[in-house]
């Protein structure tokens, strides 16, 4: 199960039990409402939080994934090179 579907299961598992949790709660209907638009809120801050957090993931994984390339590209230059000197080499030493 990928990481998506864990936080989908979590984010729907959490919605579920404060539904019943609601339900089974001894409150007025003015209670009911305000603690539901206190949840909600707690409920947006926390994916606003888990939102910046996974921006903050895919920025490092990109900036990593730029280092490899260009670490990568940087060993084929070094290569071709020393396969260049190691071909002119043989070509002189076959003269």
């Amino acid at each position: 199960m990928d990481e998506h579907n864990h936080w989908s299961s979590f984010v729907a598992g959490l919605l579920i039990g404060a539904g019943v949790a609601f339900l089974f709660a001894p409150q007025t209907g003015a209670q009911f409402r305000r603690s539901l638009r206190q949840y909600a809120a707690d409920a947006k801050d926390e994916l606003d939080d888990l939102a910046e957090k996974g921006m903050a993931a895919w920025d490092t994984a990109v900036e990593q994934g730029q280092a490899y390339a260009e670490r990568g590209a940087e060993a084929v230059r070094e290569t071709a090179k020393t396969t260049r000197r190691y071909a002119e080499e043989a070509a002189q030493r076959a003269r």
